[in-house]
């Protein structure tokens, strides 16, 4: 399985395989978590999708929208 182009590169990607659906508008709620992590860089996020719900973890806003970028062109 070839990596996905994400702009801007992620630090770190790690591949599961598997495929994953989400209905339009999919945000909070049971589909995606979001938590705060101060021990993150100001814009940085941990994005992991491996089950249900899917975890974002920022220290910032800018980070939310960072991680919800890369979401969306996976």
């Amino acid at each position: 399985m070839s990596p996905p182009l994400l702009l801007p590169a992620p630090r770190s990607l790690r591949l599961l395989g598997g495929e994953l659906s989400l209905p339009d508008g999919a945000v909070g709620g049971d589909t995606i978590r979001f938590s705060n992590d101060a021990s993150l860089a100001n814009e940085g996020y941990t994005l992991d999708i491996d089950t249900l719900p899917i975890r974002i973890a920022a220290a910032t806003a800018a980070g939310k929208r960072h991680a919800l970028a890369t979401l969306a062109q996976l």
